[in-house]
């Protein structure tokens, strides 16, 4: 019987594969350019793009497709003098494609001829633009400028509604000997068409409710910004959970521009529950109820309850739009507060009625009238008082945008007045106002300041109910005292609120890794019956980590302004404007 041959064990047959991989393995191929200014060589490396990995890239074929694609790319920058010398080697296994740039002399934009023709010679913000567009006599000639300036003009004209231009002329004379490129762009807009009949596919609502989010009229000049206007409306109503808008340029008549729009009702209710903390008032559940759409007018509802040891509070809220679902809402609202705070406690009753209006100037604006009751004891005065409180309030925040915004600034001014002709039990009147701005100095380097300040005038204080008086202190005041701590005191030491209030804050902060920061900060200010009164004064540094859903912040801060210097560790969480 003829003998068998020995199979091969793991280890002969990983051997034997290592050893076929190695002699199929293709050499590295790469193109090394020398000689080229850095914008030059990536456009080289644009246009020759990827180099075979085996034989063929030493061959003729590829080495002629090499120096014509760095040939166009030189030549699109304006380099029609370049010199170009290719020559590979082995290293090894690998092999290096070599291009030598000699760049000569580049070709400079000669004249410039730029001519508009339609209805667009008369549209200001084509002006500006033909103003701005990178072609300029005397600089480096670049096909890529001369491209993006096209583009940018036939842009615009889509997005003005100039839906029938086009280029009547558009050429570069590039006179190499001279080093010259002669530009003529002449651009025909045509007519601008208007917008037209706005249809909306079938809802729950009554069509007056959505013509009151479209923002224009039929026979508007066509601006893509106003259909962008009409989609961010519609969704900002809640009212509904998919929103499309489609302009129908190919299907104008008389140059009018229909709108399609179609939507899906949103869920009408929506049930969410937060958890939270802060130094302020230790850990809390929030409980929120909203009801997007009530009927086919549009009515809205909510309901908010929040659960903590110091403070328990039941909100309600009914809104009924006026001109606009966005910018126009009439709000009744009750809600029922049981607080706890230092010395002071109170049950209190509101009932308002207000108008929320958003302006065009980005102020939010808001007339209000509020029934407040309110069943207290602060130190050693108890008391119930009915207020009916007039009220007006404007209301500002800029952002770049996000959790974490680079730069913002949220401004807040109020007043609230009145009297016993109202049927309140006393004469007050009180003022409020307040500022956040927030800078990003430099890369990783953040700079935010705070200001708030409120004045209280009346005939009787001791009525006056602790959610009316002023206090500081706290997480959002003066770190390194405790919550609304800081504030005139009677005889038994007990904090009584204040006639006026004024509170600033000063906070650098260093983002050291990505999403942490240290931060360090001095807060002063006084909750007062009189400005003699001095303030008080925190400071201290913290750790701040800007998490998925906003900052989370750790701060060690001391009341350096006490013979006695305080220490507390503030947390909070939540935007800083």
């Amino acid at each position: 019987m003829p003998a068998r041959a020995a199979r091969p064990g793991w280890p002969g047959w990983l051997l034997l594969l290592a050893s076929l991989l190695a002699g199929t393995a293709a050499a590295a191929v790469r193109l090394d350019i020398e000689g080229a200014p850095a914008a030059l060589r990536d456009n080289i490396r644009a246009h020759v793009g990827e180099l075979p990995q085996d034989d063929s890239a030493t061959g003729r074929r590829e080495q002629r497709r090499i120096l014509a694609a760095a040939r166009q790319a030189a030549e699109a920058l304006g380099y029609y003098h370049s010199s170009l010398q290719l020559e590979h080697e082995r290293r090894g296994e690998d092999v290096v494609q070599r291009l030598r740039v000699t760049p000569g002399e580049q070709v400079r934009i000669g004249s410039v001829e730029l001519r508009l023709t339609g209805a667009a010679e008369h549209d200001p913000v084509f002006a500006t633009v033909l103003q701005e567009l990178p072609l300029r006599s005397g600089q480096p000639f670049n096909h890529g400028d001369y491209e993006a300036a096209k583009q940018t003009l036939q842009n615009l004209a889509l997005r003005r509604g100039y839906f029938d231009a086009r280029f009547s002329r558009h050429e570069v004379v590039v006179d190499a000997a001279a080093n010259s490129a002669d530009i003529t762009l002449e651009f025909d807009s045509g007519a601008r068409y208007q917008i037209g009949e706005v249809s909306f596919s079938a809802t729950p609502f009554e069509p007056a409710l959505l013509e009151k989010m479209v923002p224009f009229a039929r026979g508007d000049a066509y601006d893509a910004e106003a259909i962008v206007s009409l989609n961010r409306n519609l969704l900002e109503s809640q009212y509904f959970r998919v929103v499309r808008v489609r302009p129908l340029p190919d299907r104008a008549e008389r140059q009018e521009v229909p709108v399609d729009v179609v939507l899906e009702p949103a869920i009408p209710n929506r049930v969410g529950v937060g958890l939270g903390y802060s130094t302020d008032i230790g850990p809390r559940t929030q409980l929120n109820w909203q009801r997007h759409w009530v009927n086919r007018h549009g009515h809205s509802a909510g309901a908010q309850l929040e659960l903590s040891e110091p403070r328990q509070t039941v909100e309600s809220q009914y809104r009924i739009p006026l001109a606009s679902p966005i910018d126009d809402v009439l709000e009744f609202q009750f809600g029922v507060q049981d607080e706890a705070f230092q010395d002071a406690d109170s049950q209190r009753y509101t009932f308002s009625i207000q108008r929320l209006q958003r302006l065009p100037s980005g102020w939010r604006r808001t007339i209000s009238v509020r029934w407040d009751y309110s069943d207290f004891r602060i130190g050693d005065v108890r008391d119930k008082t009915l207020l009916v409180l007039p009220g007006l309030s404007f209301t500002r925040t800029s952002s770049s945008g996000g959790v974490d915004p680079r730069k913002g600034d949220r401004l807040l001014f109020g007043i609230e007045a009145t009297d016993p002709l109202l049927g309140s039990d006393i004469e007050l009147q009180r003022l409020r106002a307040g500022a956040r701005w927030l800078y990003t100095v430099a890369e990783r380097h953040r700079l935010l300041l705070r200001l708030d300040a409120g004045a209280l005038a009346t005939t009787d204080f001791d009525q006056v109910p602790p959610g009316l008086r002023f206090f500081a202190g706290g997480d959002q005041s003066i770190r390194g005292f405790a919550y609304n701590s800081v504030g005139p005191r009677n005889a038994d030491g007990d904090v009584m609120g204040g006639r006026y209030l004024f509170t600033a804050s000063a906070e650098y902060a260093w983002e050291f890794r990505p999403r942490w920061r240290l931060a360090l900060f001095v807060d002063g200010g006084n909750a007062m019956n009189s400005f003699g009164d001095a303030p008080k004064v925190g400071t201290g540094f913290g750790l701040h980590w800007i998490s998925p859903v906003g900052p989370i912040r750790l701060d060690l801060a001391w009341g350096v302004s006490e013979d006695d210097v305080p220490f507390r560790l503030h947390f909070s969480m939540g935007p800083q404007l």
